[in-house]
Formats: C-alpha cells, sequence, structure tokens
C-alpha cells in the first residue's frame, strides 16, 4: 500500500502563478527555484502527519493469502520516500516527527522540470547559461540529519543540468513506476508481514506526481498528448492511497522466472482514495488553479476520491 501526499504548500504556490505562460513574466523572473514551505504550507504537514498517526486512517488488510474478506485497520507504516526539494523535505519532516519512520530522499522523485530559474518550458529545453545545481548533500544533512540520502546528492548538488523536459521527466516517472512495484513486490516477499503487506509513503509533486499515475494506470493510453495534460490534479498535502499488488510473488516460490515489467498482466493497481484532505480546514486547504484568478478554490473544488479529473499546469510546483 503506498500513501501519495504533495507537498505543503510552497512559496511558489503562494503566488498563484502560471509558471508555463508568459503571463506571470515578472513573476517567472522572481521565481524561486527551489522554494520553502509557506507558514500555512508548515501547518498542512504538521496536521497531515497527526492525522495519519490517528485512529481515523484505516486501510484494507487481507491477513492471510486464505482469508476471503478484508478488514479496516490501522496501517503500519514504514517508511518515507521523498524528494530533496525544499519544500518536499520540509513536509516529509514535520511528518516524521510525528510517525517515527525512516525518511530516503531520492532525487528521481523531484518536480518535473527540475531546478530552473524563471519560466517552465514544457516542450523543450530552457536555453539558459545558467545551472541549478540543487542542494548540497552537507546541506542536507546538517539541517535534517536524520534523513537517508541518495549516493547522487553530493556536494555538487543533486540536480546540476537544465531545465528538463516534459518528455524526459515521464521517462523518470517510469523509473519511479517500477521502483514502486519493486518496493511493494519486496514488501509482500518478506515473511512474518501482513500478507497486503506494510504502508510507505511518497512525498512528490503536483506535476510529477500525476505522471507517476499516468504511469501507473495509463501506460497503454493512447492519448497524443498524455504528458502535458494532468488528469490527477492533486492539493498540497492532499492523501491519495494506490495499492499495488503482484498476483506472481504468492503464485511461485522461484522469483527467477517473475515478470515484473509495468506490462505485466499479473500486477493489479488500486487507486483506493485520491485527492483527499478532509485532515484540513477549509481555510487551510490550497490548490491546483482549476478556475482562474483564485487562490484557495475550496469553496468550488470537491475531493475527488477514487477518480481522476482534468486540469491544466497551473500552479502544480
Amino acid at each position: 500500500m503506498w500513501f501519495f501526499i504533495r507537498h505543503a504548500e510552497s512559496a511558489n504556490n503562494a503566488t498563484n502563478n502560471n509558471d508555463s505562460t508568459d503571463l506571470g513574466e515578472k513573476y517567472n523572473d522572481e521565481r524561486v527555484p527551489d522554494p520553502t514551505l509557506t507558514e500555512l504550507g508548515r501547518i498542512q504537514a504538521e496536521k497531515t502527519g497527526l492525522y495519519l498517526a490517528s485512529e481515523s486512517v484505516k486501510v484494507w488488510k487481507q491477513e492471510r493469502e486464505d482469508q476471503k474478506s478484508m478488514n479496516l485497520a490501522s496501517p503500519t507504516f514504514k517508511a518515507i520516500y521523498c524528494s530533496p526539494m525544499q519544500r518536499s523535505l520540509e513536509t516529509a519532516n514535520e511528518i516524521q516527527k510525528i510517525l517515527s519512520i525512516p525518511v530516503f530522499v531520492n532525487p528521481d522523485l523531484c518536480e518535473v522540470g527540475g531546478v530552473f530559474k524563471g519560466r517552465r518550458h514544457v516542450y523543450s529545453p530552457r536555453e539558459s547559461k545558467e545551472v541549478c545545481g540543487g542542494k548540497k548533500r552537507s546541506e542536507i544533512m546538517e539541517e535534517f540529519p536524520n534523513f537517508q540520502l541518495d549516493d547522487r546528492i553530493t556536494e555538487k548538488g543533486w540536480w546540476g543540468k537544465p531545465q528538463e523536459t516534459f518528455k524526459e521527466a515521464s521517462e523518470r516517472a517510469k523509473r519511479v513506476a517500477e521502483l514502486l512495484w519493486e518496493i511493494s513486490c519486496e514488501d509482500l516477499q518478506k515473511k512474518g508481514t501482513e500478507y497486503q503487506g506494510n504502508t510507505n509513503i511518497l512525498i512528490s509533486h503536483g506535476l510529477f506526481q500525476d505522471m507517476i499515475m499516468k504511469r501507473l494506470f495509463m501506460h497503454r493510453s493512447p492519448l497524443p498528448s498524455l504528458e502535458e495534460s494532468a488528469i490527477f490534479p492533486c492539493e498540497n498535502c492532499a492523501i491519495s492511497q494506490i495499492a499495488l499488488y503482484d498476483h506472481n510473488i504468492r503464485q511461485y516460490e522461484d522469483t527467477s522466472h517473475k515478470d515484473h515489467s509495468q506490462n505485466n498482466p499479473r500486477r493489479v493497481c488500486i487507486c483506493i482514495k485520491w485527492n483527499s484532505s478532509h485532515h484540513l480546514e477549509d481555510n487551510e486547504r490550497t490548490t491546483t488553479r482549476i478556475y482562474p484568478n483564485s487562490r484557495r478554490n475550496h469553496q468550488n473544488t470537491k475531493n475527488c476520491n477514487s477518480s481522476s479529473s482534468s486540469s491544466n499546469t497551473n500552479n502544480h510546483i
């Protein structure tokens, strides 16, 4: 089981700007490449952690293979996997304080485009001589000493290249989707664990989380502009529950011939809940700009549970 959580509100989110157009040219010039959380964002993250630790959170569990039905029970959170971007690190930190579980920082979980200045370029790399490196390993360790960092995070920073295209990000999402499958399968193979395995938390970003969902659920979709259309928009600190299950794990004792590819028909993806922010008050909810000229759309936007809806790329970062 996975809990997908979009990071809490960042300083860039609070400006309500669409960074993929020229409409906010002044903002794009002053846009922060790797923003921190706002004060509201910190409240969102803390409340999310408290909610996850409460008795209100339930998941369906099948404790034995021969059990004919599943029961509702509190999840057993195993670990947090998060992006190395500041807003994701700060969100993970607030949640870890409450859940007391390991945090693994993976550069592949960063937002579409990576770390860059100015406007987001959807179709082609931004032509700029200036390259942002991202936070250095020592900087992250100083601020978050309990986090476990990927070896790719060095003293040169974790990014250090031009702005990423949507096509490149989509390929990265493919790698992440496969990583989620691998982690899920490893959990299910361990002896002494419940039949449904443990529950992990993924803290990432609006656009990239949308791409992960497409890779998990729509890898055969014929849509011509799949990467450019945000089908799974998500509010800041909204929680989604995704179940990944591979029938091969229990089918064979010999794992040498198993097919763990994304096209494996024995893999089952279930979106149990999507974009749930009921743990936040109405005035604490911040969202994607589905409707124009509105920073907080909670009066017009309802949570979408176990379904998806269309949006543009506004304010996802």
